[in-house]
């Protein structure tokens, strides 16, 4: 082409072709890291999917599940070592066979198209000076045929006409061999820039037909893994179309039964008679003693407790039921007016109501008589303002 611009385009082309490769091969190598990837993580998966919970078909299904997944892993590892294998290495090495039989001719050509290049300057400058030459000549000549010129102008200017027929004899040879010498390498570089071009057409012929044919079975490989992977799904919608809800149910309850009896929640149980009967004789009295009896249920004792009699040792009845009656030691002592104020109180756990304020020690002398029936030992304390609580407790209760 002109200025010669058709190595340059050809060489254009056969690098765009090996980028072409290079990519290629980086497609499959990220492809099958991809598969690779991928089929580790199915594999990881499998083992973490635990299910063991579950039982009947739909623990069935889950398990083709489960080794689906561990089959497909298999498969695209499969996979992966297919493209590395019958992909990425051989075309690596087809991409090499090809590199270096387009760098020999391109060295090649190109060492012929820079003498090529050479040899046509030398060219144009032998054809200067040739054109010079003969200029010089005819110049001479004109002035050497020139009529009227003196013999001494006459003999100078021929003179000179020999020197520059030498000189444009000199020139035109140089001239003539360069031309030859330009037309010799022309010829070669014709010659050799045509056997290029069939090898260049042959590399990229061959390169097309070789990506096509890598594509064509990086495509069916994948192909067939998407296949498997279809067949292991139609495994599991196969085993899925067994599964029935209504039968792992049954089979649950067939081997998971404890029985018909429904247990009965505990009832209540009084804890003084021991039935689930409720009465007052087992109710709780705040003074933390036993639920006491009403002035009209008390009978008469034939003697009083050795507690209240003013004397003997400490233990006795009072000091165990109502506190510090007596005292211990055998010495006489008022009795303390917190244990008939405790009495006070079992009447207020029985009759639920409040003591009355007559029980402070400030109190006056008793406003009414002892009723009957009161045991005649609690009229013995020195506690005006217990009896008086007492009596005012009697009379209410009548």
């Amino acid at each position: 082409g002109e200025k010669d611009k058709g190595l340059e385009v050809i060489m254009g082309r056969l690098r765009a072709g090996k980028h072409v490769t290079e990519e290629l091969i980086a497609l499959f190598k990220e492809r099958a890291s991809i598969e690779e990837d991928y089929s580790k993580r199915l594999t990881k998966l499998a083992k973490t999917f635990d299910t063991s919970e579950e039982g009947g078909t739909l623990r069935e299904s889950i398990d083709i599940v489960r080794r689906e997944l561990e089959s497909s892993a298999r498969v695209h590892l499969d996979t992966a070592n297919e493209i590395r294998t019958k992909l990425e290495k051989p075309l690596g090495e087809f991409l090499v066979g090809q590199s270096s039989v387009r760098k020999t001719h391109q060295t090649s050509l190109e060492r012929q198209l820079k003498a090529k290049h050479q040899l046509t300057a030398a060219v144009f400058k032998a054809r200067e000076r040739y054109e010079k030459s003969c200029r010089d000549v005819a110049q001479y000549s004109d002035l050497a045929n020139q009529p009227g010129l003196a013999q001494k102008d006459l003999d100078k200017a021929r003179s000179r006409l020999d020197r520059a027929q030498n000189q444009s004899r000199q020139c035109d040879g140089d001239y003539l061999h360069g031309v030859e010498r330009l037309a010799d390498a022309h010829r070669r570089w014709v010659d050799d820039f045509r056997v290029a071009c069939n090898e260049s057409h042959r590399l990229e012929e061959e390169r097309i037909e070789t990506s096509r044919s890598y594509l064509w079975n990086f495509t069916n490989l994948l192909s067939s893994a998407c296949v498997q992977d279809d067949e292991a799904q139609e495994r599991v919608r196969s085993s899925l179309e067994k599964c029935d809800a209504h039968q792992d149910l049954q089979t649950f309850i067939e081997t998971s039964t404890t029985g018909s009896d429904i247990p009965v929640p505990p009832s209540y149980v009084n804890y003084y008679t021991k039935t689930a009967e409720r009465g007052n004789s087992g109710a709780y009295s705040p003074g933390g003693f036993a639920p006491p009896l009403s002035i009209n249920e008390i009978s008469p004792p034939t003697s009083p407790p050795a507690a209240f009699s003013g004397s003997g040792g400490g233990g006795g009845v009072g000091s165990s039921s109502f506190g510090s009656f007596g005292g211990g030691g055998g010495s006489d002592r008022p009795h303390q007016p917190f244990a008939l104020s405790g009495l006070g109180g079992l009447f207020k756990g029985r009759r639920g109501s409040e003591a009355p304020s007559a029980v402070s020690s400030n109190a006056g002398p008793p406003s009414a008589a002892v009723p009957s029936g009161v045991p005649s030992y609690l009229t013995t304390t020195t506690n005006n303002n217990t009896m008086s609580y007492l009596s005012d407790t009697a009379a209410s209760s009548a």
